[in-house]
């Protein structure tokens, strides 16, 4: 990686002489790769878990009712490593849907350091029985790189049955961390 390193600097300072503008791209993580396994419940619950809570699916999409309280439901832990390597925004879209008139919201739970921090990623309000499509853009909050855990769930009162579909989260562009350099 030295070797590396230091071929890409004799370009920077060759290109840099040269009096050109310029631009030098790191990858990373691709574009496209699905951060969250399953999102489209094809097979069942696989790749989720849930507390206190009952969760089937029903024509393709995830039903959970019977929560005990606001925070449980279905979720899923992301690979921290993964979301280490991305400096790009993320880029979340799902279908939802709920039994009463509710304010909705995808959160990060995440434990670094033997503490605990929450990060709302998308919050829209749902009305009854009327699927939505919706999309939202993240950045990765930099308390997240070298995190222990991230829980990805879904908050919402205890009283609502909500059902989800087509979650998908991925990096909103090719996966490129650029810097440019003028002269």
């Amino acid at each position: 990686k030295l070797i590396l390193l230091d071929s890409l600097l004799q370009e920077i300072k060759m290109k840099w002489m040269s009096g050109l503008l310029f631009l030098v791209t790191l990858a990373s993580v691709s574009y496209g790769e699905d951060l969250v396994e399953n999102g489209d419940f094809d097979n069942g619950l696989e790749g989720w878990a849930h507390n206190l809570c009952s969760a089937t699916i029903e024509d393709g999409a995830v039903h959970i009712f019977d929560r005990e309280n606001r925070f449980y439901g279905i979720y899923q832990h992301l690979n921290t490593t993964r979301l280490s390597e991305i400096y790009t925004p993320l880029h979340l879209s799902f279908s939802a849907k709920s039994n009463i008139d509710t304010s909705l919201a995808w959160k990060l739970m995440v434990l670094k350091n033997y503490q605990y921090q929450f990060f709302t990623m998308a919050e829209w309000d749902s009305k009854a029985d009327n699927w939505e499509s919706l999309n939202a853009t993240f950045k990765i909050p930099e308390f997240i790189r070298g995190s222990a855990r991230v829980k990805f769930y879904l908050d919402a009162d205890q009283d609502v049955e909500y059902w989800l579909d087509d979650i998908v989260l991925q990096p909103m562009e090719d996966n490129m961390s650029k810097y440019e350099v003028e002269p």
